[in-house]
């Protein structure tokens, strides 16, 4: 019934708001120039990227780095306009006809997200993401992040097809009102960055985990375990679990493998946690979205060696991160979900390190520096300050990076320089993109 009422009543939208569509696209293109609709990939039902489509609202202004400024800077009063009367969604319409979004749900979050999500803040992808939602009559961009998730549960518990109604009619109300549109001293809403783990309350009981990998790489992590065990009793490793047995390698912990991950669904109740013991970027954030998708339930503990030098007090690490032994790190650090620091690394002031990255060993990443979602910076390496890393970019082994390296590209030598596509990798270079799992 749902789908039924989504697709029939997103059509008759479509038709009868064509004139509006039409002149909104016509000013946006007056206004901003081509495009004029803003399309982004967003994760929709159980977590599956699809592409929103919105109105354009804000201009593409860049800083002297290149980096884009801040949405306030590029919002015009246009695209204030759009957001405000909520104007810019209506080409979501287009998402619902396909089946991508539903007319009522939790509204479709950024992608980078799905890995710094909770279990519980997970379930919000249980439904077709919206239009429009319970969050958005009860507050809106007002409400803070942990606010939204817990209406977001609600919605998903209690959802029904007459709950559906209420809220679509509340939200014409919505509009009028203009109430919750952006937070102080932000045009939306701040980043969401995850949940602290060290905010999280102390158990009673050593957790019970399992590492996800065989490699170099899992054994760092269960020597960090060691380690802090023998300060504080707070972790049980159980052993290793990889996606593929046939993969193994003979330099692999074959003898503590327990299973693939069928094993881990067999044996749900005899594990608290899983932490991802691959160096890989690309295959740490594959591995950590398959997992979150069967298995939503399970903790991902950040795991900081206990001789890392961090400023614990002003970092930001989310779930999932991994800290080698001698890593320092210094003031207002932030970590996003799965990070891996190897040992030996050294974060300066400000530093920001994407989802999934991998810092290698003996990488010294300087003060401001803003790394993407999946960049591997190889062993030795450098990156000077206030230099941009784009996503899935790649810093060679000892290499010295002076300027800001373009998304996907891979760097190498003194200093950096783009690879060309002929250009053999060392040995070094060709073992750190390789991974185990």
């Amino acid at each position: 019934m749902k789908r039924f009422f989504d697709l029939s009543a997103a059509i008759c939208a479509l038709v009868i708001l064509s004139p509006v569509l039409l002149l909104i696209a016509l000013l946006v293109r007056l206004s901003l120039g081509s495009p004029i609709l803003f399309r982004q990939d967003r994760p929709g039902f159980k977590g599956n990227l699809f592409t929103c489509i919105k109105f354009r609202t804000m201009t593409d202004a860049r800083d002297e780095f290149g980096e884009l400024l801040p949405d306030a800077q590029r919002l015009t009063p246009l695209g204030r306009f759009l957001r405000n009367t909520s104007i810019d969604e209506l080409p979501g319409l287009i998402n619902v006809v396909r089946g991508e979004m539903s007319l009522v749900g939790p509204r479709p979050l950024l992608p980078q997200y799905i890995t710094r999500y909770t279990s519980a803040q997970m379930r919000r992808h249980d439904v077709k993401p919206g239009i429009t939602g319970w969050v958005q009559i009860n507050g809106r961009n007002a409400l803070d992040w942990n606010q939204k998730f817990a209406l977001d549960n609600w919605y998903v518990d209690h959802r029904s097809f007459w709950l559906d109604l209420r809220i679509l009619a509340a939200t014409v109300w919505q509009v009028f009102k203009r109430d919750g549109i952006a937070q102080p001293g932000h045009a939306t809403m701040p980043e969401f960055l995850g949940t602290n783990p060290r905010c999280k309350k102390a158990v009673t009981q050593p957790t019970r985990i399992i590492v996800v990998g065989a490699g170099g790489a899992a054994r760092e992590i269960v020597s960090a375990l060691d380690s802090i065990n023998k300060i504080e009793q707070r972790f049980e490793f159980l052993g290793y679990v990889v996606s593929d047995l046939s993969r193994l390698q003979p330099r692999d912990s074959r003898d503590q493998v327990l299973g693939d991950f069928s094993w881990l669904q067999a044996n749900r109740n005899s594990f608290d946690a899983l932490a991802i013991g691959v160096g890989f970027p690309a295959s740490r954030l594959r591995l950590a979205a398959e997992l979150r998708h069967f298995l939503p339930e399970v903790e991902w503990p950040s795991i900081i060696h206990p001789t890392a030098i961090i400023d614990l007090d002003s970092a930001r690490i989310a779930e999932g991160c991994f800290i080698g032994a001698g890593v320092t790190a210094t003031v207002n650090i932030t970590l996003e979900a799965f990070v891996l620091c190897n040992f030996g690394c050294t974060l300066g002031h400000e530093a920001r390190i994407g989802a999934g990255s991998v810092v290698n060993p003996g990488a010294n990443i300087s003060g401001g520096v803003v790394i993407s979602t999946g960049v591997l910076v190889g062993t030795g390496s450098q990156i000077l300050q206030y230099l941009h890393i784009g996503a899935g970019a790649t810093v060679g082994a000892g290499a010295v990076v002076t300027r800001d390296v373009a998304e996907g590209v891979t760097v190498l030598g003194v200093p950096a320089r783009p690879r060309a596509l002929d250009e053999p990798l060392s040995s070094i270079q060709q073992e750190q993109h390789q991974a185990h799992f």
